[in-house]
């Protein structure tokens, strides 16, 4: 199976206006309102539908969101091989 990688311009150029201006988050939201439960994704580990991917996202920008405005912590590896210390 091959997969094209290289974004050329031609591509680019074809691809204008299908985001219309709009955020990935965006057409997420959309797409839980019309269905929570129809797959978004699947993988090895097992499909996820638009309801849980949304889910998955808001926990991820909220962990993010903390990681931003939480303090910051010092995390020093200790001398001893494979270990490490929080202080």
């Amino acid at each position: 199976m091959f997969f094209e990688t290289t974004l050329t311009t031609a591509r680019i150029g074809a691809s204008r206006g299908f985001w219309a201006d709009r955020r990935l988050q965006e057409f997420l939201d959309e797409a839980v309102l019309e269905d929570p439960t129809r797959t978004a994704t699947v993988d090895a580990r097992g499909r996820l539908t638009f309801g849980e991917l949304a889910e998955q996202t808001d926990l991820v920008a909220s962990a993010l969101l903390i990681s931003v405005f939480a303090p910051v912590t010092s995390w020093a590896p200790s001398c001893r091989t494979g270990t490490s210390s929080w202080f």
